[in-house]
């Protein structure tokens, strides 16, 4: 009895090492099967205009009030930063834990008009890109 069962768990194991499904990268693009495609991820792009202005005192800057009558004169350096301008921009780069496949009729469907971009991101179904893509 001890046999069988052990003769059966072989079977068994032997059979899941050949069920396990093969796993081939997808690339993005029109298959046999059908549109393979991946979502976009958003991407947000800064790019600020900042004006550093600097003071270094003179040599003569302690004497300034004695001498010059003027108050207040700073007599350590400094450095301030003042933000002038600030551009967002946003673009879409395609996310690889989201990718999809479309499936096709018979691989031959030709009223899916699905538009992807160079790197597989999806623009548009049944629809122009909008402008900038």
């Amino acid at each position: 009895m001890k046999k069988l069962v052990l003769a059966f768990l072989c079977m068994v194991s032997w059979l899941t090492l050949f069920a396990q499904p093969e796993a081939t990268p997808m690339t993005a693009g029109k298959t046999a099967e059908g549109i393979v495609y991946f979502l976009p991820k958003t991407v947000f792009n800064f790019h600020l205009l900042i004006e550093q202005k600097t003071y270094q005192p003179g040599p003569f800057a302690r004497y300034a009030s004695r001498y010059l009558r003027k108050k207040n004169v700073r007599q350590e350096p400094e450095t301030d930063y003042r933000i002038l301008k600030i551009e967002v921009t946003q673009s879409g780069i395609r996310d690889t834990s989201k990718c999809y496949a479309l499936k096709l009729k018979g691989g031959k469907c030709e009223t899916a008009e699905v538009r992807l971009s160079d790197d597989g991101v999806l623009l548009a179904i049944n629809d122009e890109p909008m402008r900038g893509q």
